[in-house]
């Protein structure tokens, strides 16, 4: 679906049953298994958004100033 709308792919995350039961009880994966192999996906997925952000602030356009005296 991202090369169909020309995005980056940031990332696959797997099913895995305790991501929803860590949401319903409020324990983040990332706290409760950090180093599982769904919190080493969101991770990655967290890396990708991170790069893609700082990339696009890196290469949008600057406003010219115009020094008034």
């Amino acid at each position: 679906m991202a090369a169909e709308f020309g995005i980056p792919f940031l990332g696959r995350i797997p099913i895995y049953q305790p991501i929803r039961e860590g949401s319903d009880a409020g324990v983040p994966l990332m706290i409760s298994e950090p180093e599982s192999p769904s919190g080493q996906a969101f991770l990655a997925a967290a890396e990708q958004t991170a790069a893609q952000v700082s990339i696009a602030s890196f290469n949008r356009p600057t406003i010219q100033l115009t020094v008034v005296k």
